[in-house]
């Protein structure tokens, strides 16, 4: 025994700190004394058992660093290194649904109106952003739900599309315009406005109206306006991620430093890479853009394409990940943990067919900027690790990239989402969070409580955070979800037309005529996965 022999504590701390916190629980279950010494060195011990889980960068990490990492939700109840690796690991099994989590509508919704197009959700700030089909814009506490801030429809046209990052929100008017707003985070704080690109007269306007109406909840949720971009071109795609705007169409793209308001790039793409644009994303280094018939990626510093993954290739990987009928639920979960199963890839088509008909809808780069996640249409989710590897040529393709499918591939892909190390996908089968790891098969969880067939195709907006998912959802939640139904999609034979060496998926209807139910309008819901 360790103890026994009198190795210097030094050692002893040295020895622990490979050790995850199961073993480190079971270690101090031996016997009084390991008990002891696990008490007295509580702070060290528990510091390491950070690293070893990944939840800190290194052991000179200091407990008031991890609230620039870590929104104050997730730091509820936090007191102790060994109470934040007890918090940050019982948040990750929630995620992985192996442990309670709870789903909700939240309420603010209802209060202010309920056909809902986008989400944007700060968790530092505490607010949630919301556009709606019918126009309008509105902020509201996450706490409290209640409405803190908001734009009427006279303002934010019908379906606007917003973007938000580090307090700047974003969203287009008609035309070329792009508004940018300013978040208030003190009282009496003075936003000053970019000269390069300044706000207008109709900003200032709705402004100052949404300051008189909403005076009771300042300064908190509040914006200003900051500038008002203009691009050349029409723009069919925008994605924000600061410091940097990338708004698109297939053929011309523009870079703007949303802080200084002005545009930083202009590239012209060939017309063929891309005849249908559907999503952007940028990194650092480069853009990605995605639709029929590629994703392809552009070198920001050279403006050039480095990088094409064709929509209709027949097959990425020698195998193919999928979910099984098997799962393993948890009490008070709110996911599904299901087995994952490979086979190999696509074997029933006809020896002529070279190419699958199909097309990208979303593509996203992790936040390191190192790993791609694209979305096909008939439900498949392609993860590449490193893909810089593809452009330098040190890896092929098929050797690298996980395949994912996601339910029937005769059920149309409705949104991505990607943060950290989870994506989370809505296919015309279900909500699904997939964990993935380059060393072995990716995890996958379902949310049944958002399975309800004829819901599932009116998701518009899919968002995560730290401790929770958000979506927008057409019905109320209930747990009373037909299983079998989604049993039966898993069990569905795809079908093909053919044309020359191309096959084409024949997507089926999103549910039977007897499976259709009442509809109602688009409210904000979540998974919390912050149990108290």
């Amino acid at each position: 025994m360790i103890l026994s022999g009198r190795l210097p504590a030094e050692i002893i701390l040295e020895i622990l700190a490979y050790l995850q916190l199961d073993s480190l629980a079971s270690f101090a279950a031996v016997s009084r004394s390991t008990k002891i010494f696990i008490d007295a060195n509580e702070s060290t011990v528990y510091r390491n058992a950070a690293v070893i889980h990944g939840l800190i960068s290194s052991e000179a990490t200091q407990p008031a660093d991890l609230r620039t990492k870590y929104t104050p939700k997730s730091m509820q109840g936090v007191d102790s290194w060994k109470s934040f690796c007890r918090r940050q690991i019982t948040i990750k099994r929630a995620w992985k649904g192996k442990s309670p989590s709870s789903a909700r509508r939240l309420a603010y919704a209802s209060l202010h109106r309920q056909d809902v197009h986008r989400i944007k959700v700060d968790e530092w700030a505490g607010i949630i952003i919301t556009t709606y089909r019918n126009g309008g814009l509105a902020v509201a506490d996450i706490a409290t739900n209640r409405v803190l801030w908001s734009l009427p429809s006279s303002h934010v046209v019908p379906h606007a599309h917003c973007e938000y990052d580090k307090g700047f929100l974003i969203f287009n008017r008609v035309g070329r315009r792009k508004e940018v707003w300013r978040l208030v985070e003190g009282q009496n704080e003075t936003v000053q406005p970019t000269s390069s690109s300044p706000p207008d007269h109709t900003q200032q306007a709705a402004s100052t109206e949404a300051a008189t109406e909403h005076q009771s909840s300042y300064p908190k949720g509040h914006f200003v306006p900051y500038s008002l971009i203009i691009t050349p071109t029409m723009t069919y795609a925008f994605r924000f991620v600061y410091p940097v705007l990338f708004a698109a169409t297939e053929t011309n793209f523009f870079i703007y430093d949303i802080p200084g308001g002005r545009l930083l790039q202009s590239i012209v793409n060939s017309p063929e890479s891309l005849i249908h644009l559907h999503y952007v994303d940028i990194s650092e280094r480069h853009l990605f853009l995605c639709g029929w018939p590629n994703v392809v990626v552009f070198s920001r510093e050279t403006g050039k394409s480095v990088l094409k993954i064709p929509s209709y290739q027949l097959q990425y990987s020698n195998k193919i990940y999928s979910i099984s009928k098997q799962t393993h639920p948890v009490a008070g979960s709110a996911l599904l943990h299901h087995d994952v199963v490979t086979r190999p890839a696509e074997t029933t088509l006809p020896s002529q067919v070279a190419h699958l008909a199909d097309t990208f809808s979303a593509v996203h780069v992790s936040a390191c900027g190192r790993h791609i996640a694209a979305l096909l249409s008939s439900s498949r989710l392609l993860i590449i690790p490193y893909f810089e590897r593809l452009i330098t040529g040190e890896a092929e393709l098929q050797n690298i990239i996980l395949d994912i499918e996601l339910g029937s591939r005769s059920r149309i892909s409705r949104y991505l989402a990607f943060e950290n190390e989870r994506v989370a996908v809505v296919t015309d089968t279900g909500l699904f969070v997939v964990h993935w790891d380059m060393e072995k098969p990716p995890e996958i969880c379902r949310a049944p409580i958002f399975g309800v067939m004829s819901a599932l195709p009116e998701v518009t907006c899919l968002q995560m955070t730290d401790t929770g998912l958000y979506l927008t959802w057409k019905h109320p939640i209930t747990t009373e979800v037909n299983e079998e139904v989604f049993e039966r999609l898993l069990d569905e034979e795809v079908s093909y037309t053919m044309r020359d060496n191309f096959a084409q998926l024949l997507v089926q209807p999103t549910v039977e005529p007897d499976e259709i139910v009442e509809s109602h309008d688009s409210a904000v819901c979540m998974i919390d996965f912050v149990v108290p």
